[in-house]
């Protein structure tokens, strides 16, 4: 669990859920991102003597990015699952005994399971529903269907992704994992409500207002103009899709002609055409993917297709 000024009563109630977890043996490590004597604390009270928390405080704040990543390095070479937590949010009490048995079920080599969550205010007013589609490792690169809250990954699959590739202003810690899970195995999904993802105005990533074509034009009225928002794109967006694909192909996680593409920052024929049959198939949305292919394409290191 990665902590940064947290909600008290938010808090507090998402460590009664990970209590409430049917599955009874685990340990949860909480971080804390930055000097922060109130919420250690609030965190130390809140846990008491329960064994199964283990609480790190860090003196320097290094974002949510950096922060997973040492959080994950605490976690240790014998864990046969890893799952990340919010601060803020509430676990149904088989959370982990679903998605685990989904991890471990079946023909395929499931390498994480992923859940829906019900969208709640912080009064646990229903405000939706997620509509999570995990795909293969190329959907995923193009478009990240798999939030690290709602997840549970092997534990191979964090040892793979450690560490970290270096940063964008479009990095996200889930995203990666997402990737490497896919890379080496199945991301398999129970498409049923699990937990309440709560949303307010202190969310670092949320679900509700996400990214539309409006808020596109309106971000791009902010940098000064479309040319600057796209350029900030290639910079980012598309920068950060080409450091995951040289990780995976550099850590040996995944070998695909498409990813090898991707890495080398080329927008392809057969990438195009990847892209193209995961929108008909459902997998992924025709907006994200354009998005992330004109950024591509705007690039200066990208091919024309």
């Amino acid at each position: 669990m990665a902590v940064h000024r947290p909600d008290p009563e938010l808090l507090r109630r998402q460590l009664e859920s990970l209590r409430a977890q049917t599955v009874r043996t685990w340990t949860c490590r909480i971080g804390i991102d930055g000097a922060d004597a109130a919420a250690e604390s609030l965190i130390r009270h809140l846990v008491g003597d329960d064994p199964r928390f283990v609480v790190h405080a860090y003196a320097d704040n290094v974002g949510v990015y950096r922060h997973v990543e040492r959080m994950l390095r605490e976690v240790t070479a014998d864990a046969v699952w890893v799952a990340l937590s919010d601060q803020d949010d509430h676990w149904h009490d088989d959370k982990v005994e679903r998605l685990l048995a989904a991890l471990t079920s079946g023909p395929a080599l499931a390498t994480a399971a992923t859940c829906q969550a019900a969208l709640v205010d912080r009064d646990g007013v229903h405000l939706g529903r997620t509509d999570r589609r995990p795909g293969d490792v190329i959907d995923l690169l193009l478009r990240n269907h798999v939030t690290g809250s709602l997840t549970l990954w092997r534990g191979d699959v964090v040892a793979a992704a450690l560490p970290f590739p270096g940063a964008t202003d479009a990095s996200i810690h889930d995203h990666w994992l997402a990737v490497c899970a896919a890379g080496l195995g199945e991301v398999r999904l129970v498409d049923e409500v699990l937990q309440d993802y709560v949303q307010h105005g202190g969310n670092l990533l949320g679900e509700v207002g996400r990214t539309t074509f409006r808020s596109e034009l309106r971000a791009a009225r902010n940098r000064g103009g479309l040319r600057a928002h796209l350029d900030h794109a290639a910079r980012h967006r598309w920068q950060w899709r080409v450091a995951m694909a040289s990780g995976l192909v550099d850590r040996g996680i995944d070998q695909d002609p498409v990813v090898a593409d991707i890495a080398a920052g080329r927008v392809s024929g057969r990438l195009l055409r990847r892209a193209g049959r995961s929108v008909v198939q459902g997998r992924l949305r025709l907006r994200g993917a354009v998005g992330v292919l004109v950024a591509a394409t705007w690039s200066r290191g990208a091919a024309r297709p």
